[in-house]
This record gives structure tokens, sequence and C-alpha cells, in this order.
């Protein structure tokens, strides 16, 4: 977070004691991602266990800000986890702060998040074979972060200015790459340069 109060958020994703970590959106109230990371399911027989999806604000010095999470219960991801394999569904998720309090965005709207799971076969993710009138053995979930919206500004240092960035914004994976309005400018620039020399 920069001194101007925009937002580079990223999630961490946890489920069965496996945690992800999406790439950073510099400058961005509303990220998109459309990454994909696979969670393997030793056994959809057993416990399966909640599904919590942070999301924080990258930061260059100190801490990163924690912004909110979202949970999803066991029961839903237990159901979800034994349900017909090549099974795709999508849902909107409000996210919430560390008082259980809605995380309320730079535009005063509700922050929340969306999010796609694909249930898929641990033999063959790629061929799912026909799904079984009963769930065993072991299986994995791939869950898709698709984006958040209305992020909230959070105050911080991150040692770089600029304004947030409403759109796709620029992608790093923890490290200052350009925006693309920098890109913009400096593309303005080259073109310019090449008019004049002409």
């Amino acid at each position: 977070m920069d001194t101007l109060g925009s937002c580079d958020p990223y999630c961490t994703l946890t489920f069965q004691n496996q945690t992800k970590t999406t790439s950073t959106k510099m400058r961005n109230y509303n990220p998109h991602w459309e990454e994909t990371f696979l969670f393997r399911i030793p056994d959809v027989r057993a416990a399966v266990g909640e599904l919590h999806i942070h999301v924080l604000d990258w930061d260059m010095v100190g801490a990163h800000d924690r912004v909110g999470s979202a949970i999803i219960s066991e029961d839903v991801m237990a159901q979800i986890a034994r349900g017909t394999l090549g099974w795709r569904g999508e849902g909107w998720f409000d996210v919430f702060d560390d008082k259980d309090q809605g995380v309320v965005g730079h535009d005063k709207q509700s922050c929340y998040l969306i999010l796609r799971i694909h249930v898929t076969s641990a033999a063959a993710p790629l061929a799912p074979p026909p799904a079984a009138p009963e769930a065993a053995g072991a299986r994995r979930v791939a869950l898709t972060v698709l984006r958040v919206s209305h992020l909230p500004k959070v105050r911080g240092a991150r040692g770089r200015g600029g304004a947030a960035d409403g759109g796709g914004g620029a992608t790093s994976t923890r490290g200052g790459e350009k925006g693309e309005e920098e890109e913009e400018e400096e593309e303005g620039e080259e073109e310019r340069d090449e008019a004049a020399d002409d």
C-alpha cells in the first residue's frame, strides 16, 4: 500500500493443510485473477475441512496488510468434494475483517470475491472417468480465484506512489512491475520520438 492509500491485493487459499498464493495486482481496487490452484483431497470420505481465502495488501516494507477473508464451511466443501466428478460451480462471497464485519470498499460498496470450483479425479485430472454412484478414494478440487471487487483503501507504506487502477492493473508475483499507465506513457513517448525522427 502506498501513502495515497491505493491497494496492491493478492489472495491466499488454504484447504486440506495446503496453502496457495495468487499473484499480486498492483494499484488495483477490482483485481481479476483467473488463476487456478489444485488441492489434493486424500480421501473424500474423511473430514474435508473449511476453505479459507484471505485477501491481503502487499507492502514493500513491513508486514502485508490483511484486508479480510471469506470462509466456505466444511459442510459445503464436503458436498462439493463428494459430488459428481467434473462438476463446476461459481459463487460470490462477502469479505469480512478480523472483527467479522463486512469489508467496505473505497467506493463505499461491500467487498466480495468470486470463486470458481471444479471437481476432478486425482488419478486422471484431464480425463475424469464417468461419475460413480458413491464417492470413494482420492480426488482433487481445482479452485480459480476470479476477482475481488470494491477493495478498501489500506494505509501503509509501499515505497512507491501511483493512483489506484480500477481495471485490470499490472501484475506482479511480489515485485514492482510497471503498471498499465506507466507502460502506455512510455509507449506514447516512443511514438513521439519516432515521429520526430521522421
